[in-house]
């Protein structure tokens, strides 16, 4: 009989530990801010969990079976059955597992753009504790919000989160009050800033989540709740409203590698001791990244097999203005021999730079002189200098030019001519002077050219050359097309009859084709740029460029 006893308790304790093994936790939080629903009733599995769930509440962390599938529906307040809901989602849980249930979008069908239908969303790696610190999942629940960052000083902790989606993971926060502020996905746009009351005690050791909620525009959707930042606690209960406040004192700095010296043509990079930039190859530009301001920070270069910033032959501390934006250039040369002149390696701050043109159909353009050989630099476009008498390792102030148009720019009238190419959206370009006017002074390296940095960074874009082809003097074959550049007509001579004119865009579009002898074709309708024109000819075909401004 004893045995038959014990028996049954372990059988009695087994059935509860295997039991106890098939739960797992979720939270649901109601985040639908359409007016029309401000209680919501949350139904699983036919049965009515939670009634009255107002807008902007999370219900706490409550234990589910994971054996049988998981079904939520959301219905008006005050239903009476599971068919009075008008969304549902079925979810199989895991009992190793934790999961945030986040409720968003339109019920309605009119009063609101975009109408958004209601959904469901849902996080299957939620946590519930954190180890002395405030866990934090972020999540982007606005219907017309626009894709987000979430940052915080100069982390990312949600990565170009679109409506409905989560951050990656939870990041964790000291337990102290800070800011997070919202920008786009490239971060040289700041939406909003908020305080984070991480030091409040009932936080301590646990997660949380911060989201979105509200319209960007209530006006189009029906008055509702404006946007804000909202945090829902492991505990459940009304989200927290996050206040908004002043910007972080965050700098946004592009680094450019423009040192010649071949012995430095790929070179490591260190802020401190973290090191930031791996393999930073000649002739190459960060993107724009993020830095505390009015902080001085030691950067040092070092060889591109550095294992740390004590590797370093070069450093500078550098200090950034409050939200401040800024250029730093590598010029000058690393050895101590082989070189005309001898100029040492330097990094140079400019502190007034541009992200992103002060007009859209504009680019704006800085300039720095980067040769060490050349003299100072001239740059003549033919409306007038466009930036002048600039010495080496000097910038000179932006001159802000039509996206649209293309010219002809004159280094000094001695050292080239080049065609601007840049990208057919204004943009903000930091154009260099690069290499070295006599490359057999300077161990062969590379020669003098023009090129420019893009604001998303990458490789330097090469000018191309200007050339002399390209002129109104008669070729061997005794075709002339001039004006160049030309505005509204571009005049065609030659000793031989003209057959057809073909014009043809640098994607090799052909834009105009006239089949008939002429000596002027009317190019005022066709857009600025860079174009060929082929003009065949009873002695064959001649190919010229030509840029129509």
């Amino acid at each position: 009989m004893l045995k038959k006893l014990q028996l049954s308790i372990l059988l009695t304790l087994f059935a509860s530990a295997h039991s106890y093994s098939q739960i797992t936790k979720v939270q649901i939080i109601n985040n639908i801010a359409d007016v029309s629903t401000p209680l919501l009733d949350i139904w699983v599995n036919n049965v009515k969990v939670n009634p009255d769930l107002p807008f902007r509440t999370a219900t706490a962390f409550t234990n589910y079976s994971t054996t049988v599938p998981f079904t939520i529906g959301i219905a008006p307040a005050l239903s009476n059955n599971i068919t009075d809901t008008f969304r549902s989602k079925t979810i199989t849980l895991s009992p190793t597992n934790e999961y945030i249930i986040v409720l968003s979008g339109i019920k309605s069908t009119t009063g609101y753009s975009p109408l958004t239908p209601a959904s469901i969303n849902v996080y299957s790696a939620a946590k519930t504790n954190s180890a002395g610190n405030v866990d934090v999942l972020f999540a982007n629940m606005s219907t017309d919000a626009p894709a987000y960052d979430f940052r915080s000083g100069i982390q990312t902790v949600g990565n170009n989160l679109s409506y409905g989606s989560f951050s990656t993971g939870y990041t964790s926060f000291s337990p102290v009050a800070g800011k997070v502020r919202t920008t786009n996905d490239n971060g040289n746009i700041r939406y909003g800033t908020y305080e984070t009351p991480f030091d409040d005690l009932s936080l301590l050791n646990k997660a949380a989540i911060i989201l979105t909620s509200g319209f960007l525009n209530p006006s189009a959707n029906s008055n509702g709740a404006s946007l804000g930042l909202w945090m829902a606690s492991a505990d459940g209960g009304n989200l927290i409203e996050l206040k908004t406040t002043s910007p972080e004192p965050i700098a946004r700095v592009q680094f450019i590698h423009n040192c010649a010296d071949t012995t430095g043509d790929t070179v490591d990079v260190y802020a401190g001791t973290q090191k930031i930039i791996n393999d930073f190859v000649f002739r190459n530009a960060t993107e724009y990244v993020e830095f505390f301001s009015n902080t001085p920070i030691t950067f040092g270069i070092a060889p591109r097999t550095s294992t740390t910033s004590a590797d370093a032959s070069y450093t500078k501390t550098l200090t950034f203005d409050s939200l401040g934006t800024h250029v730093v250039i590598a010029n000058g040369i690393k050895s101590s021999a082989g070189y005309t002149p001898l100029t040492p390696f330097r990094l140079t701050q400019y502190n007034s730079a541009r992200e992103k043109p002060t007009n859209d159909a504009n680019h704006d353009v800085l300039f720095c002189n980067g040769s060490t050989d050349a003299t100072n630099l001239t740059v003549n476009a033919p409306t007038g200098a466009w930036f002048s008498n600039i010495a080496f390792d000097n910038f000179a102030g932006y001159q802000s030019v039509a996206a649209t148009a293309s010219t002809i720019l004159s280094l000094n009238g001695t050292y080239g001519s080049f065609l601007t190419n840049f990208p057919s959206q204004g943009e903000a370009l930091t154009l260099v002077a690069s290499g070295f006017a006599d490359s057999t002074k300077n161990s062969k390296g590379p020669k003098l050219h023009l090129y420019y940095a893009r604001p998303s960074g990458g490789a330097l874009v090469r000018l191309p050359v200007y050339s002399v082809s390209v002129s109104e003097v008669e070729n061997e074959s005794g075709v002339a097309i001039y004006p160049n550049p030309a505005n509204e007509t571009l005049h065609i001579k030659s000793k031989t009859p003209i057959q057809s004119i073909s014009i043809i865009n640098t994607v090799g579009v052909q834009v105009k084709n006239i089949q008939t002898q002429v000596s002027a074709v009317d190019i005022s309708n066709i857009p600025a740029g860079v174009y060929v024109a082929e003009v065949q000819t009873t002695n064959g075909k001649i190919t010229q460029r030509f840029i129509k401004q």
